[in-house]
């Protein structure tokens, strides 16, 4: 049964795309890293102190904005130079390891901190400007993964992307903060 429903996969022209599959194994090597670190879990972002405080603090939205747009464009470029280099699908499944492997870390010692209230918390402070994240890094990887090879398509992916970049920048500066303050002050 199992090998009719391969070959029908393999014939039918879809190449395997590993990407998920590699996010998810970066999650749960982050998961296992903060569980070997639990003992140090309770200093650094998830410390009560810390959150105390950033649930009662103002934000300058616009210097807020000039520094995350500074990252996230350093990002982003590091991202598209890398799409032009021959080993790129290697590079970039490498990226996309670490970046689960980050998330995972983070979730795990929030659990680790807070329980479920630190899940919560770290899924607030990835919306709503992960909605404009994923398409803007994920057409550019999944390009390259897929083996696009016609330049034109993919620097016009790049420009579009960072119209993407744009907004989840204006999101994460204008209206992240006052979300996550929201669910703080609730907790």
């Amino acid at each position: 049964m199992l090998g009719r429903i391969w070959r029908q996969y393999t014939n039918s022209g879809i190449r395997w795309k590993p990407g998920p599959m590699i996010f998810f194994a970066g999650i749960i090597a982050g998961v296992l890293i903060a569980q070997t670190k639990a003992t140090t879990a309770d200093t650094g972002l998830f410390s009560e102190y810390f959150l105390n405080q950033y649930a009662s603090l103002s934000v300058n939205i616009e210097k807020l904005f000039l520094y995350i747009g500074g990252y996230r464009i350093s990002q982003y470029l590091a991202v598209v130079c890398a799409g032009f280099l021959p080993l790129a699908p290697a590079i970039l499944t490498g990226l996309i390891f670490l970046t689960g492997m980050l998330w995972g870390t983070m979730a795990g010692i929030s659990v680790i901190q807070l329980g479920g209230k630190g899940l919560m918390i770290c899924v607030a402070g990835l919306f709503p400007q992960i909605l404009f994240y994923i398409p803007a890094f994920g057409w550019v990887i999944l390009w390259t993964s897929c083996g696009g090879s016609n330049r034109k398509k993919y620097v016009f992916l790049a420009a579009l992307g960072l119209f993407f970049l744009f907004f989840g920048v204006a999101c994460e500066a204008a209206l992240n903060p006052g979300l996550v303050r929201q669910i703080l002050r609730k907790i």
